[in-house]
């Protein structure tokens, strides 16, 4: 072997060398490149999933405020119906008093 088949034989392994090193930097790069793109989406779904958890949130407190308007407004219909019904019982309380009686005086 000369002097000269051992620099081309130098010149190949340095070439194959640089070669592989080229493919495994791209490689690196690439993969890198997909971490990062990775992370930028986790970070945006993360983001949007803070704001739509803000905004069930927001939604929750406005049903619960509006399930006590409206528990409120049923308690108070509530009162008035048996206020009504008190008032017309008082009111046809001889009627029904004497058909209770006329009733009880057929058995």
């Amino acid at each position: 072997m000369t002097a000269l088949d051992f620099t081309i034989y130098l010149i190949l392994v340095l070439a194959a060398a640089c070669l592989f090193l080229a493919l495994y930097a791209r490689q690196e790069h690439a993969d890198a490149e997909h971490q990062r793109r990775r992370a930028d989406r986790l970070s945006r779904e993360a983001q949007e999933h803070l704001l739509w958890s803000d905004e069930y949130q927001r939604q929750a407190r406005q049903l619960a405020r509006q399930n006590l308007d409206l528990a409120e407004r049923n308690s108070a219909l509530q009162a008035l119906y048996a206020l009504r019904t008190r008032q017309l019982l008082a009111k046809n309380f001889d009627l029904v008093a004497a058909n209770l009686e006329w009733k009880r005086s057929r058995q």
